[in-house]
């Protein structure tokens, strides 16, 4: 506690609130014949779940549960991770999974807690439900990898369906523009032949609307494409 509030991490006026909810803690917590300290087993068990569910929930320890926090979070020596890196590296192989390379790691870590293989209790009733259930899991497994493909495929199918859905837009956008400006064109050439009864504004007039007219027919086409490519959006969903 003096470290702690020398390092500014504990004010002063929390200090003696925290050693008396770590009093109370040993007397009611942890002294008691059947309370879950006595009973608590290091190999199959973590002190930090331990501590979170005796200290987390209990309000008359709230002070007390933001100290230890902080101590389990501290890192006290490189020793364990340096090993664990050694570890890792022996069992690692190319291309292999996440989670089977989690799974050995898990496996290493608990034979290195009992003592060796020789200390490993095949009897256990909960590690022989777990191998006798592996296969179960394996195929639970190999099906939800198989279903994330599935979505993956579709989603990269959708993404690529709305991509070509904004292009076509924006050319439906683009056709739509050209056929207002060419048609506004033409209306003005023959309100000037009609004006000056000049033949050569008759005639750009009349090119100016042949040229919509193309615009409009391959707009028409990119309106059947628009409507194809959001049936097949509304049918991949």
């Amino acid at each position: 506690m003096r470290q702690l509030n020398e390092a500014e991490r504990v004010s002063d006026n929390d200090i003696d609130e925290i050693n008396l909810q770590y009093s109370q803690c040993i007397d009611e917590s942890v002294i008691p014949l059947c309370s879950e300290y006595t009973n608590f087993c290091v190999s199959p068990s973590r002190l930090d779940e331990l501590l979170f569910d005796t200290m987390a929930n209990n309000s008359s320890a709230h002070n007390l549960w933001s100290c230890m926090r902080m101590l389990l979070l501290l890192s006290h020596e490189q020793a364990s991770v340096e090993h664990g890196f050694s570890v890792n590296k022996q069992i690692e192989l190319d291309n292999l999974a996440e989670d089977t390379f989690v799974a050995k790691r898990i496996i290493c870590d608990h034979v290195t807690s009992v003592g060796g293989l020789q200390n490993i209790d095949t009897s256990d009733k909960h590690l022989l439900l777990t191998t006798s259930s592996a296969r179960q899991k394996y195929l639970s497994y190999l099906e939800g990898e198989k279903k994330k493909k599935e979505c993956s495929g579709r989603g990269q199918k959708c993404k690529l369906l709305n991509d070509e859905i904004d292009e076509l837009k924006k050319k439906k956008t683009c056709r739509q523009t050209d056929i207002d400006s060419l048609t506004t064109s033409a209306d003005e050439y023959a309100e000037k032949a009609e004006q000056t009864h000049q033949v050569s504004c008759i005639t750009k007039s009349n090119s100016l609307r042949r040229s919509a007219k193309e615009k409009s027919t391959e707009m028409k086409a990119v309106d059947e494409q628009l409507n194809q490519k959001l049936q097949d959006l509304k049918n991949s969903g």
